[in-house]
């Protein structure tokens, strides 16, 4: 997956995984991104329930961003499967390299959110 953007040596295409907090509690994410350049990334934000929260619904949409000074910004775009209720977020995130690299920061656009954290998700995983 060579030619696209990298920060801080991580190569930010490809599927992570992890969670993010808001008011629904701790939520599965899937993260799906791809990136022709800096300025030009597009992602899918899948979040699902963790068993530590079995009713959080499931639900997607695409994003898009860009790095910025060593961050990576994705902003909600449009729903491909929206449940009653939510709303998209933004994400604003630093990747650290390390085994598996990841990704982590503050979920930006709706109250009552703490932040996510993401792995880079095994090819077996995405």
């Amino acid at each position: 997956s060579a030619g696209g953007p990298v920060v801080a040596g991580v190569v930010v295409d490809g599927a992570w995984r992890g969670s993010y907090a808001c008011a629904q509690g701790t939520t599965g994410l899937s993260l799906r991104i791809a990136g022709t350049g800096p300025a030009a990334l597009t992602a899918t934000f899948d979040f699902y329930p963790l068993p530590e929260n079995p009713t959080v619904p499931r639900g997607s949409f695409t994003m898009t961003g860009s790095v910025q000074g060593g961050q990576i910004r994705l902003d909600g775009h449009e729903w491909v499967s929206r449940p009653a209720g939510y709303e998209m977020v933004n994400l604003t995130g630093t990747p650290r390299a390390g085994t598996p690299d990841r990704v982590e920061g503050s979920v930006r656009g709706v109250g009552g959110c703490t932040g996510f954290s993401v792995e880079r998700a095994t090819p077996a995983e995405s």
